[in-house]
């Protein structure tokens, strides 16, 4: 999608999504925000050092070669090249899974994508992080798992926190704030995606990071029959997580503009779609930013250097 019409749905949809900023414009320009946009946008010059952190490859190919080297030396500047690729969808969508395939097939690539480490007071299930293949690529190889919310936040670093299925979650603040090589690239499932917008900005800002986003989903009935199907959940959290995963899908079909707007990529993963597919989809978009955010390295490094 257009970049312009992009900040612009992103935009619109917030204030048409937030009762008290709808009625404050509302108010103040006469219109109803329910029904119209709140403005149009015109010039993309103006709006450059608002939109770099996102931005994506193929929407810098819009740009002169001047303004591509202020977006670079920006991006730098704001994040020094570091990315957080965070990994959403209902439940039984696929991420998990894809997003194994595609960490994978990074590493052939020789690209180092590591996941955030991640903190939960959800039972460990099976095997997880119990041996290398685990670790190595199953975002689940790395979490760390408490009795009780008070336990998790009283002895680990907690960031972006949040709820499901009757669980906390939340990620390591001093994983997210390193500078080490190692963490320059990280990823993450999370699991609630309805205030992205203001997660990217806490990303961005709190942490430093470029914020990417992939929205995977599939019909509501395909992603019932996905967990009905998980053994290795009782019937309760089965129940829990269909009545949970129901809703989200219904917020995803009534808030169209905020979830375009919100997502850097949007899959599908029903039956139709072979998971080699989506596997080589995510991985694809995943590397074509890390080399983008390492080029911004690159270039300021050198910068530097003359």
């Amino acid at each position: 999608m257009d970049i312009l019409k992009r900040i612009k749905l992103s935009i619109n949809a917030y204030v048409k999504n937030d009762a008290k900023a709808s009625a404050i414009v509302s108010a103040l320009t006469g219109k109803d925000i329910a029904e119209k946009s709140l403005f149009e946008i015109v010039s993309k010059d103006d709006l450059l050092p608002g939109i770099v952190p996102f931005l994506d490859p193929e929407s810098c190919s819009a740009f002169s070669a001047a303004q591509k080297d202020i977006l670079t030396s920006a991006i730098y500047f704001l994040t020094k090249g570091r990315t957080l690729f965070m990994i959403c969808g209902p439940s039984a969508s696929g991420k998990d899974t894809l997003a194994s395939y595609a960490k994978q097939d990074l590493y052939l690539k020789g690209l180092n994508l590591v996941y955030c480490q991640k903190y939960t007071t959800r039972p460990r299930r099976g095997y997880e992080g119990q041996n290398e293949q685990s670790r190595n690529f199953e975002p689940s190889g790395n979490y760390k798992y408490f009795e009780s919310i008070e336990e998790m936040e009283q002895s680990a670093d907690c960031a972006l926190g949040y709820s499901l299925y009757d669980c906390s979650y939340a990620f390591s603040s001093k994983h997210l704030k390193s500078e080490s090589e190692t963490a320059r690239h990280l990823a993450c499932i999370y699991g609630r995606f309805e205030n992205m917008l203001e997660i990217k900005r806490k990303v961005l800002l709190d942490y430093n990071r470029i914020p990417l986003t992939i929205l995977i989903n599939a019909d509501s009935d395909i992603l019932e029959q996905r967990i009905y199907r998980r053994h290795l959940m009782n019937n309760d959290e089965q129940i829990r997580r269909i009545m949970e995963m129901k809703l989200q899908n219904k917020y995803i079909s009534r808030c169209k503009d905020l979830v375009v707007s919100s997502f850097d990529l949007l899959m599908e993963n029903g039956y139709d779609s072979p998971v080699s597919k989506g596997a080589e989809c995510m991985t694809e978009f995943i590397e074509k930013r890390i080399k983008w955010a390492n080029n911004a390295i690159r270039t300021n490094e050198t910068k530097a250097a003359l």
